[in-house]
């Protein structure tokens, strides 16, 4: 965490010979299903371990659509817009197509609607 500022590593990162990106994974999973040691737990906490990554990674996504949302006025990027390395626009086509199919979590959804994204591009753009 102090060399790289977060504790976000690949499963298969590997320190030393070690392979630590597995033994988080298991951490994680052991936690998941209850089974971690609180002082284990405690320790993880204390160096910032983020036990939901992609609950994690999609949050990071929608505080930059927030931010683009307040700069242009509204949530419609271009499919390969990328801001900070990462492809916004695509993420964002991803959760239409996730609401689209009935599998947007709906907790993601009602962030999504509060900030005003649009659901069909298209037809909003028909109605311009």
């Amino acid at each position: 965490k102090e060399r790289e500022g977060d504790c976000n590593i690949l499963n298969r990162y590997k320190e030393n010979g070690k392979a630590l990106g597995t033994w988080l994974n298991n951490q994680r999973a052991r936690k998941k299903k209850g089974k971690l040691d609180l002082i284990r737990f405690k320790k993880l906490e204390e160096i910032g371990v983020v036990w939901d990554v992609y609950s994690d990674a999609w949050n990071t996504k929608f505080r930059i659509l927030q931010r683009y949302k307040e700069c242009k006025g509204d949530c419609n990027l271009p499919y390969n817009y990328k801001e900070n390395g990462i492809n916004l626009g695509r993420w964002l086509h991803c959760q239409r197509k996730n609401k689209q199919n009935g599998i947007l979590d709906a907790t993601y959804e009602r962030q999504l609607n509060s900030i005003g994204s649009v659901w069909d591009v298209l037809e909003e753009h028909w109605e311009k």
